[in-house]
């Protein structure tokens, strides 16, 4: 196929909403409280999983799920929305990523029941289901972060199920950011390893193990990056992933491929949508 030769793998990302409890000064997606909540329509969403997942080009074998906070279902009391949409990925043999800023975490009924509606899925199929959470210079949410790895770690059942990821900056402030949140933990009694060479991070608290990745990102000149001058590089054509490119789909029928390239999405399947945006990259 062409598009082998071109991209052997690719990522599918799916931005269900643009609503965010924070504003943050970095947002390349100017997310914020006000708003509309828009959430992407489930039944669209299994239909792009299905399709990416039978394209025939070798893919990642997760969907990640991003915003605004993707959690947003939860504070307007669409509760099987996120279930919902773990079901659908783990039904199709793929895992579940979702980029949070987990300030749902100061909460206690909502991050149990959201920690719990999550595991019990990834048990159902066997089929883990990750959390993405921000921890960089912009982000008021180490305390909530805190909570929600707490939480995870206390419960066996929990941490065997939902593998927890933790995304910065690469920069200094960033990276202080993460090694302030690693001591928190660990006053918590959690035990943090050194980072391994993959990236990996084990965590451990009595006999539950959980395995973290710490990831570094960088701010793409878009949204309010761009307004508040706070970006480091201009995208590419080609971004710096090292297993493929990212293939975004909005919930405002919008596709984006490295956050250069969009095409409308309408009623085009996902391998449509793909080669098009394919040929812009030629």
């Amino acid at each position: 196929m062409v598009w082998e030769m071109a991209m052997p793998r690719a990522n599918l990302a799916l931005k269900i909403t643009n609503w965010c409890n924070l504003n943050c000064a970095h947002c390349c997606e100017r997310s914020h409280a006000n708003e509309p909540f828009n959430l992407m329509p489930i039944d669209k969403i299994e239909r792009y999983i299905c399709e990416f997942k039978d394209m025939g080009i070798p893919v990642w074998d997760y969907v990640t799920f991003t915003g605004g906070e993707t959690m947003a279902p939860y504070y307007i009391g669409q509760h099987k929305y996120i279930p919902t949409v773990a079901d659908i990925c783990a039904k199709n043999n793929m895992s579940a990523s979702f980029k949070t800023n987990a300030l749902w975490g100061n909460n206690v009924i909502l991050s149990a029941s959201i920690l719990k509606s999550l595991a019990d899925i990834a048990h159902k199929h066997d089929r883990q289901i990750s959390l993405d959470i921000s921890i960089d210079e912009y982000h008021g949410n180490m305390n909530a972060a805190t909570n929600v790895v707490n939480q995870i770690m206390n419960s066996q059942y929990l941490s065997a199920a939902i593998p927890v990821s933790f995304v910065g900056l690469n920069t200094p402030a960033s990276q202080y950011k993460y090694q302030e949140f690693a001591n928190i933990l660990r006053q918590r009694g959690i035990h943090v390893g050194q980072m391994d060479t993959d990236g990996s991070i084990i965590m451990s608290k009595g006999d539950n193990l959980n395995v973290m990745f710490y990831e570094n990102g960088t701010l793409l000149r878009l949204g309010r990056a761009a307004d508040n001058n706070l970006t480091q590089r201009i995208p590419s054509g080609h971004t710096d992933l090292t297993n493929g490119d990212c293939l975004e789909i909005t919930n405002t029928n919008k596709a984006i491929l490295n956050y250069k390239f969009t095409t409308d999405a309408k009623d085009k399947t996902v391998g449509q949508i793909y080669n098009e945006l394919l040929q812009h990259k030629r």
